[in-house]
């Protein structure tokens, strides 16, 4: 099995010429200006969020508008990925606070028919189910707090059946200082409960990692590790998000490769190249997130690891300047990998 670009010869040399441009001007808006898409897709968009029809870009001192109704989605071929592609709704969370209904639409129309919800945007969960009805989107995903897992399963459970999604997720495991053993323990425990819990529901539950996990464990390996060794497949499962393993100075396919069938869920993000690594923080500067397939993760490997080890769904995220386009471009990359 292998990985490769499918892009026909005038298609790499428009991405080769978009890495350059990149490369040669910080502002990361220049990269957005060289896609050949990128007018269409304004066009898309700016009728999409309807309010006042308007999305400003910046980039190197140049703004653009339109007014012009929206066509129907372009049919972007598959490279040979049969693996579902979502989205993280948290990528574009500054255009849902502007306008939740218009940024759903705008996210249909930039190719994706599944999202990652994390939050319901202070409303019941069946009027936002509602919305994404109306928008032709479906949940593959949602997550909730730690708290809520811990504390009220069972209204995870019902909200999670509201929304159609057959998985809840955790991003984060609340502790002060350095993540230590009984931080890893405590969520072994917890998360055991929970994936019990939610699988007599009928609904799966994983952890997303992020990047304090890889904190070294007393007796050898990580406090990662410790967390694989001690919860059961099927129970608790790992949403695999590359950059957070990456961040810390670990690699994707290695991991991935070290325990086959564990990650079902991957959250495919980009880091910047030059970026220094090794921080166990978990935090990390937004602008060290750069579109997929402009940075150093090797993402071509990791989709062939995750494709030999039971991968069942890739999740673009993400976080930084002109979400909307830049998760388009996103879907574009993955979807020109062919295995």
């Amino acid at each position: 099995m292998s990985v490769r670009n499918s892009f026909p010869r005038a298609r790499r040399s428009s991405v080769y010429a978009r890495r350059l441009r990149f490369a040669t001007c910080n502002v990361f808006s220049n990269y957005l200006l060289a896609m050949t898409s990128r007018r269409k897709f304004l066009t898309r968009i700016g009728s999409a969020i309807a309010a006042p029809a308007v999305l400003p870009l910046v980039g190197c001192g140049e703004q653009e508008e339109s007014t012009a109704p929206v066509p129907e989605p372009d049919v972007i071929a598959s490279g040979g990925i049969d693996t579902p592609i979502g989205v993280q709704l948290y990528s574009v969370r500054n255009e849902l606070d502007m306008d939740l209904a218009g940024t759903l639409r705008a996210v249909r129309e930039a190719g994706f028919d599944r999202v990652e919800t994390y939050s319901l945007h202070d409303m019941p969960a069946v009027d936002f189910r509602a919305l994404l009805d109306d928008s032709g989107l479906t949940v593959g995903s949602m997550h909730a707090s730690y708290e809520r897992v811990a504390g009220d399963i069972g209204a995870v459970a019902e909200e999670a059946h509201i929304l159609g999604s057959p998985w809840v997720a955790v991003a984060w495991i609340p502790h002060e200082g350095d993540f230590d053993v009984d931080d890893i323990d405590r969520a072994i425990a917890d998360f055991t409960a929970a994936g019990e819990a939610l699988r007599s529901e009928g609904l799966r539950f994983a952890y997303h990692c992020h990047g304090y996990e890889f904190r070294e464990a007393e007796g050898g390996g990580t406090l990662f590790d410790r967390f694989m060794e001690h919860t059961e497949p099927g129970v608790v499962d790992v949403e695999l998000d590359v950059f957070w393993v990456k961040w810390p100075g670990f690699d994707p396919v290695a991991l991935i490769e070290k325990y086959p069938g564990r990650f079902p869920l991957y959250h495919m993000k980009d880091m910047r190249e030059g970026t220094e690594l090794g921080d166990l923080s978990g935090h990390a500067p937004l602008d060290t997130n750069v579109p997929l397939g402009m940075g150093m993760i090797d993402l071509p490997a990791i989709v062939r690891a995750a494709e030999a080890n039971g991968v069942e769904e890739y999740i673009i995220e993400y976080e930084h300047i002109d979400a909307l386009i830049s998760i388009q471009q996103g879907l574009e990359y993955l979807q020109s990998l062919e295995v």
